[in-house]
């Protein structure tokens, strides 16, 4: 039975190896999964000490590694070295006790019962091997690194070399790795030494004594550094001037610019910066533009600064055309920017009132963040093609035009732990209804997609459940803060969106109307929010974290993780959506009920997924895809 000392240490292991190594680039993920880990245990003669919380040390780490095992054995890829424990400790065993370094296994997702069957096995004798042990261990290791947990209660009795020169040259190596160290009852040698190998590389130390030194270190230990997005998306670059507006080809459906920056005696809260693009366009379109924000977490750079980016679509030979060519446009929902900051802009119609082979796309800035540099974003264009309504209707039936706004409740089964997208592109895919774990650190926007259909109501229900700082903030300096995207990357409406971190604090959020197409583009859901919300497919959800108690930060600050259950489903029953015709073809083509193209030109949308609705040419695409041979592959990347 795990005493109190156990429980402890199993969660500080556990932090340590789940909490490391930081991914600042989206990459799409098929089983969202924690950093590889190899975890490096001692079983030398000196573990057989009777002063860890009632138990010996090794009883003490066995208790610790087996519930470590079973508690993240499912979402973490974990290896196991172990040092000693075969000879015994005199000069005659040296040279043998140095080899004693047994790796039990690399890191896979079905190891636990090797790790398990060893660990009960161990015996504490031998030698102290550290430096070989920290080569095994990260040899074990993937090719893009990973985390080593070090778990000693004394120094190296091996060396030379000397084994903090070990752990820098393995850091130095070029690849992702980490080492965080824990200490067993060590001297003042031991722990200088073990602090050594966490500092040269880029680790953690923490000092385990007893039960409540280290329920204290424990809100050390328990941190990482955040997670962060770095576009990868191909740079385009936009104009300065109106007349010089940068084309952009008709198969690119998302870029990645600058926003011009405003002059310096400019008031950064009146004066718009613009930004220029050429469109390409067809009688019977419409488009959506979303620019995004990518700059890293800050938190607390200055709280006031802000950001507002905005958009219109005039014609190329009048700037003043902004009530012909475009509808509507909107901004984030929060000031700062500390989260990601997003425009959208929605066009009229192509072709009536807006008649032209193109559009001039103006990106205004305004703002006092960084207002004197050139800010990022990155461009997606949705081009929804010429359509027609269910049935022929535009109206949503009566019953349906104020629905009840649902409540999730939260599974009773025990919560999968899963690893959040970074970005849009490898957003967690979550089962309806089904609860995950997630932990998050300052500054770290997460996000999460589920599928809704037309007609469904998209909900959540987030809980607070843990916090490496034991809740110990003052309230307002930290807020959790929900907001949510259609794969247009437009954000959409909640009823709530924000919640101060507290002991079991709850937020339940929901969009405020049913998706329907006709909420934008026909007599739907009456009100400004519900016109937002016309997009089935992938509904985003991301949750941001802030705690300016942390300061300025960057990519190699350790942070204090919070715990949170997330739950998200999509009610109601699905309903009927448009049709589509292909813009240039005549009214008599025959209609697809696809969805608008989003990152991709239609004649090749099948063969490019970018993390937003597929589009109008599915249907077609994936016949001539079938004949080549290459179906198979692209609907596995179907998000």
């Amino acid at each position: 039975m795990p005493t109190p000392f156990t429980r402890r240490l199993t969660g500080l292991v556990g932090a340590l190896v789940l909490g490391s190594v930081s991914a600042p680039v989206a990459l799409a993920q098929d089983a969202p999964r924690a950093p590889s880990a190899m975890v490096v245990l001692d079983s030398s003669g000196s573990m057989i000490n009777n002063d860890a919380g009632g138990q010996t040390r090794i009883d003490a780490a066995k208790d610790a590694a087996r519930t470590f095992i079973d508690d993240v054995g499912a979402s973490a890829d974990i290896g196991l070295v172990t040092y000693g424990g075969n000879t015994g400790e005199t000069d005659a065993d040296r040279e043998a006790g140095c080899r004693d370094i047994t790796l039990v296994t690399a890191p896979g997702d079905d190891t636990a019962d090797d790790m398990l069957d060893h660990i009960d096995s161990l015996e504490p004798r031998g030698f102290t091997p550290i430096g070989d042990s920290l080569i095994e261990a990260a040899d074990a290791l993937p090719s893009q690194g990973g985390t080593i947990v070090l778990v000693s209660d004394g120094i190296d009795t091996c060396a030379p070399p000397p084994v903090c020169e070990v752990a820098a040259d393995l850091k130095a190596q070029g690849v992702d790795l980490v080492i965080n160290t824990v200490g067993f009852n060590v001297d003042a040698t031991a722990r200088a030494e073990l602090q050594c190998i966490a500092d040269a590389a880029g680790g953690t130390y923490a000092d385990a004594t007893d039960a409540d030194t280290l329920a204290e270190e424990l809100k050390k230990a328990t941190t990482r550094t955040y997670r962060a997005y770095r576009s990868d998306v191909e740079r385009l670059d936009g104009a300065a001037t109106f007349e010089e507006a940068t084309p952009v080809p008709r198969d690119t459906m998302r870029f990645l610019t600058s926003l011009h920056p405003l002059p310096a005696d400019a008031n950064p809260y009146t004066h718009n910066t613009p930004t220029y693009f050429r469109l390409p366009v067809r009688d019977g379109e419409h488009y959506v533009v979303s620019a995004q924000s990518v700059q890293a977490p800050s938190v607390n750079t200055s709280v006031w600064d802000n950001l507002v980016i905005d958009g219109q679509f005039v014609l190329p030979d009048d700037p003043d055309s902004r009530s012909r060519c475009t509808s509507d446009a909107h901004q984030s929902s929060f000031g700062g920017v500390n989260g990601v900051i997003t425009g959208t802009v929605h066009s009229e119609i192509i072709g009536e009132g807006c008649d032209a082979d193109e559009v001039v796309l103006t990106l205004n800035r305004r703002g006092d963040w960084r207002k004197t540099e050139p800010v990022d974003v990155e461009v997606t264009v949705t081009r929804i093609d010429p359509f027609t309504l269910p049935d022929g209707r535009d109206a949503v039936p009566a019953d349906d035009a104020s629905p009840d706004i649902p409540v999730v409740t939260a599974s009773t089964d025990t919560p999968e732990t899963v690893t959040p997208g970074v970005w849009f592109d490898d957003a967690a895919e979550l089962t309806p209804g089904e609860t995950v774990a997630v932990d998050i650190v300052p500054g770290e926007t997460q996000f999460f997609r589920v599928p809704a259909e037309y007609g469904q109501h998209t909900a959540g229900h987030l809980r607070l459940v843990d916090d490496a700082q034991d809740w110990d903030v003052y309230a307002h300096d930290r807020e959790m803060i929900v907001t949510s995207y259609n794969e247009a990357r437009a954000e959409l409406p909640l009823t709530e969106n924000r919640l101060v971190p507290e002991p079991e604090a709850t937020l339940d959020f929901a969009h405020t109307d049913p998706v329907r197409f006709q909420n934008r583009f026909g007599e739907g859901i009456p009100g400004f929010d519900a016109r937002h919300l016309w997009q089935d497919g992938d509904q985003i959800v991301a949750v941001r974290y802030r705690d300016t108690s942390q300061g300025e930060i960057d990519a190699a600050s350790q942070l204090p993780p919070l715990t949170y259950h997330l739950t998200l489903d999509a009610e109601g029953k699905p309903q009927a959506g448009p049709t589509f015709r292909p813009a240039d073809a005549p009214s008599t083509e025959t209609a697809t009920s696809n969805a608008p193209t989003t990152g991709a030109e239609p004649d090749t949308a099948a063969s490019e997924d970018t993390g937003t609705g597929m589009g109008l040419w599915l249907g077609v695409g994936a016949v001539a895809l079938v004949i080549v041979g290459a179906a198979g592959f692209l609907l596995g990347r179907r998000k």
